[in-house]
């Protein structure tokens, strides 16, 4: 347990319980979706190489542990820190299962489109673009997982400019790539 104080209101500990909920239930309803994406794609492409078999694979089971990761914490989060908003407020293992594995299975998936953008357009440049925010974006989610554990308890999370600066670079980077990638495809 967290030797440092809460300065927030109980409200303001329950409204981010609230959204940890309401995002949990939204990850648990995005994760059925990826479940049935990933069978189509083994019906769809059964001869596809070995190793992007395995890719797609690797991203199930990084998504598995993220789910199972942030999932334990929220439950914790309800029942021992019931009545104690110190503890219902500890930043725990989401450093590791948010921003951490976010910014993991990103790449993954990131590179697995790079690589089709790479044998459907030869197109060098746009690859090492992809490429580039991939990496960036992966590095400000390493950076965030560190702030994020450094903050100890949730709501300091979003207490410093800093943190606010990092998040907001690695979401810009990461929307950055996800879009460059979309336009190529389409």
């Amino acid at each position: 347990m967290s030797t440092l104080s809460l300065s927030e209101e109980p409200g303001s500990v329950y409204r981010g319980a609230t959204i940890a909920l309401i995002g949990t239930l939204a990850n648990w309803i995005l994760y059925g979706v990826l479940l049935v994406q990933i069978c189509l794609y083994y019906a769809a492409f059964p001869n596809d190489h070995r190793l992007l078999k395995q890719t797609v694979l690797l991203a199930l089971v990084l998504e598995t542990i993220q789910t199972t990761m942030f999932t334990q914490h929220v439950f914790q989060r309800f029942t021992r820190g019931f009545n104690d908003l110190l503890l219902a407020s500890e930043v725990g293992t989401v450093w590791f299962s948010v921003p951490l594995m976010t910014g993991l299975i990103a790449l993954l998936t990131q590179v697995f489109y790079c690589y089709r953008i790479a044998i459907l357009t030869k197109a060098k440049y746009a690859v090492a673009v992809i490429a580039m925010l991939s990496i960036s974006q992966l590095g400000l989610a390493i950076a965030t997982a560190i702030q994020t554990k450094e903050a100890a308890l949730v709501p300091n999370v979003l207490g410093t400019k800093i943190s606010l600066i990092t998040i907001g670079i690695w979401g810009a980077s990461k929307a950055g790539c996800d879009t460059t990638i979309a336009v190529i495809m389409v």
